[in-house]
């Protein structure tokens, strides 16, 4: 696999996935994007060398994004005043969409033969 695909599927797009929020909540709550960004950091270079356990909670972690995002989706997208909140909509979208992909695309056969070797 290709030192390019090894960094957009394990730090990049996990990045995007989990942090594609609203600008407003970006800015409100940086810290917690400043922590996840450290821990998609640190389960990437784990992944490298060869951890099979950090996969596997890599792809949980993508996996429950897509759920809470799922959950939260009408909720946050419809408010009560019955206006359509179109920022929130793209994020969330963009961020289940990416999820899904990395859920699916990280579960195949190289990149498991990517941690034995």
């Amino acid at each position: 696999m290709k030192t390019w695909l090894k960094i957009l599927l394990l730090f990049i797009l996990p990045t995007l996935a989990l942090i594609s929020y609203p600008p407003a909540t970006i800015v409100s709550g940086w810290v917690a994007m400043l922590l996840v960004l450290v821990m998609v950091v640190l389960l990437g270079m784990r992944i490298l060398r060869g951890g099979s356990l950090a996969l596997t909670f890599t792809i949980l972690l993508q996996g429950m994004n897509v759920i809470v995002r799922m959950m939260m989706f009408f909720n946050n997208t419809l408010p009560k005043n019955g206006t359509v909140d179109y920022v929130y909509l793209i994020t969330n979208l963009l961020g289940m969409v990416v999820s899904f992909y990395l859920v699916m695309r990280l579960d195949r056969v190289d990149i498991r033969s990517m941690l034995r070797s």
